[in-house]
């Protein structure tokens, strides 16, 4: 994964006002998708998401990533095959 490339959506993000940054990742393993369940009484309760959560202050975005991974699963990230996508939530309107 390519710091530089990251460092520059960081850039970018904070130019448009965005201040806090989340993280996923998409587990693969045969060719199966790791999905995590929401304890019932947790925020949005029994729903399925992806390994995710804050970045911490001055943490970097993969330092996050293998963080957040590992304290919701138990698993270390071996390898990262890429960068998929990004939001600003702040433009999701339900």
């Amino acid at each position: 994964m390519d710091e530089n490339f990251l460092k520059e959506l960081l850039r970018r993000a904070k130019e448009d006002g965005i201040e806090r940054w989340v993280v996923a990742g998409i587990i693969l393993r045969d060719s199966k998708i790791l999905l995590l369940k929401r304890k019932p009484d947790d925020f949005l309760g029994n729903i399925f998401e992806l390994p995710s959560g804050k970045v911490e202050d001055k943490e970097t975005l993969l330092d996050a990533l293998h963080r957040e991974v590992e304290e919701e699963t138990g698993l270390k990230i071996k390898k990262i095959l890429g960068y998929v996508t990004h939001f600003d939530l702040s433009l999701i309107h339900i």
